[in-house]
C-alpha cells in the first residue's frame, strides 16, 4: 500500500467533494462549487498547521508533490514551513520599498500622535538621511549603509546626527512591524552592541551646550530694553519673561485660550510638551501686555505675524530681537534665568517646576496630582515684581 502518491491526474477532475489525501500530508480539498487547492498538513514542535500550497489546475499534481517535499525538508530542519513561506513573502515584499517609502508610511502611522513641531522636526531628519539611503530596499539595508548615512554628520552635527539615528532606528522596526523587512536581519541602525562599537557616542565628539540664557539679575534691564522696542516680537519676548513659557508655545497661543476675568492662560494637551494641560497665572503686567495686543487683535493668534496671514510670529523672529539687542540668549533662555532665580530666592522645587510645566518622576505624578496654581501665581507675581520693576504699579493701575 502506498504512503505517497496515492492520487493520478486524470481522476482529480473527478473528484467528489471533500479531502483527498496523496499522502505524506498533500490533501487536495474539493469544495461543493468543485473548486479544487491543494493544502499541507503539518506539525511542528507541537503546533499543528496548514500550509495552501495553491490552486488546482494553476498548481499541478506533480508541483503540489514538489511543494509538500520542500515543506517535509524545512520540518526536517526544525523549521516551520508556514513561517518560512511568509518570511519569503515579506523579503520579497521587502524589495520594492525603498527607505524613502518606508520613511514616508512611517510618518504617515505615526502623525496623529505627534505635535506638529515633531511632524517637520522627523521630515527633517528623514530628508537627511534620504540623501544617502532614499532608494536603498529596506529589505537590504545593512549597517554599512547606516553608516554612510551617519559618518559624514557625526563630526559635524553629532547631536542631530543622533537624532537622525533614532529616527532612523524607528523606521526600519516599522518597517519589521509591516512586513517589509525580515526581523532576523536585525535593526542596522541600533546602538547599543552595534554601533556604538564603532562610533563614538555624540557627546565625545561635541560637548553638549547648555541653552544660552542670560543671568536672572539682567532681566529687567533686558525688559526695560524691549519695552522701548515697538513690535510683536519684543512683546512676545515680554510675555515669555513673565511667564516663563515655552516660546512655541507662546507663538502659537491663541485668544481662545486666555481667560481675562479668571486671569489665566490654558495650554492644551495638544499643544504642551508634557501632553498635558498647564495652567498658567497671568501676573498684572502680563493683563496689561495682553489687553494692549487685544485692542489691535490682528487674527485668531496673540502674537501674530505681519507677514503671513492667519499665521503666528516664528520663535525666529524673537530670537532675531534678542541679537538685535545684543543679548547672549534665546527665547528660550528666558525659562532659564525664571529657574535660577527661584532657586536663589527660595522658591520650592515643586512650584519651580510646576511653573516650568516640567513634568515630575512617576512616582510624584501618582500621589501629586494638583497642579499648584495659586502657589504658582504668588511666586510670579514676585517674579513679575523684580522683572519690571517700578512698573508694575502702573500697570496695576491702568489695568
Amino acid at each position: 500500500m502506498r504512503t505517497v502518491g496515492k492520487l493520478r491526474v486524470h481522476d482529480i477532475p473527478r473528484l467528489p467533494p471533500g479531502r483527498h489525501s496523496d499522502g505524506g500530508s498533500l490533501i487536495l480539498e474539493v469544495k461543493p462549487t468543485g473548486s479544487r487547492s491543494w493544502t499541507f498538513n503539518y506539525e511542528c514542535n507541537g503546533v499543528r498547521g496548514a500550509m495552501g500550497l495553491g490552486p488546482f489546475p494553476a498548481v499541478s499534481l506533480a508541483q503540489a508533490r514538489d511543494r509538500a517535499a520542500d515543506a517535509r525538508r524545512l520540518l526536517a530542519q526544525g523549521v516551520d514551513p508556514l513561517a518560512a513561506k511568509r518570511q519569503g513573502v515579506q523579503a520579497k515584499a521587502g524589495v520594492s520599498r525603498t527607505f524613502e517609502a518606508a520613511c514616508s508610511e512611517y510618518i504617515g502611522d505615526r502623525r496623529a500622535g505627534w505635535r506638529p513641531r515633531t511632524v517637520s522636526s522627523v521630515e527633517g531628519l528623514c530628508r537627511l538621511l534620504c540623501r544617502q539611503l532614499g532608494q536603498v530596499p529596506v529589505a537590504s539595508l545593512s549597517v554599512d549603509d547606516a553608516l554612510r548615512a551617519l559618518r559624514p554628520l557625526w563630526p559635524r552635527i553629532p547631536v542631530r546626527a543622533g537624532k537622525a539615528r533614532r529616527v532612523a532606528e524607528a523606521v526600519l522596526d516599522h518597517a519589521v512591524a509591516r512586513g517589509w523587512r525580515d526581523r532576523q536581519a536585525g535593526n542596522p541602525f541600533l546602538w547599543r552592541s552595534n554601533l556604538s562599537a564603532i562610533l563614538p557616542r555624540p557627546s565625545q565628539v561635541r560637548q553638549p551646550q547648555h541653552v544660552r540664557a542670560i543671568a536672572w539679575g539682567e532681566a529687567p534691564a533686558l525688559w526695560r530694553d524691549l519695552a522701548e522696542r515697538g513690535g510683536i516680537a519684543p512683546m512676545a519676548l515680554r510675555f515669555a519673561m513673565l511667564t516663563a513659557a515655552r516660546p512655541s508655545e507662546i507663538a502659537e497661543a491663541t485668544w481662545g485660550e486666555v481667560d481675562f476675568d479668571r486671569r489665566l492662560w490654558t495650554i492644551g494637551g495638544s499643544r504642551s510638551k508634557t501632553r498635558r494641560t498647564h495652567r498658567v497665572p497671568l501676573t498684572d503686567p502680563a493683563i496689561v501686555l495682553l489687553r494692549q495686543l487685544a485692542a489691535v487683535r490682528l487674527n485668531a493668534h496673540v502674537f501674530p505675524s505681519l507677514t503671513r496671514k492667519d499665521r503666528p510670529i516664528s520663535t525666529a523672529s524673537m530670537l532675531r530681537i534678542l541679537e538685535r539687542s545684543g543679548v547672549d540668549s534665546t527665547a528660550h533662555g528666558m525659562r532659564s534665568a525664571f529657574r535660577s532665580w527661584a532657586a536663589d530666592t527660595g522658591v520650592s522645587h515643586e512650584i519651580a517646576e510646576a511653573a516650568l510645566a516640567h513634568r515630575a518622576a512617576p512616582v510624584t505624578r501618582a500621589y501629586q496630582r494638583s497642579d499648584l496654581l495659586e502657589q504658582r501665581r504668588a511666586v510670579m507675581e514676585r517674579w513679575g515684581t523684580f522683572v519690571t520693576g517700578s512698573e508694575i504699579g502702573s500697570a496695576r493701575r491702568r489695568s
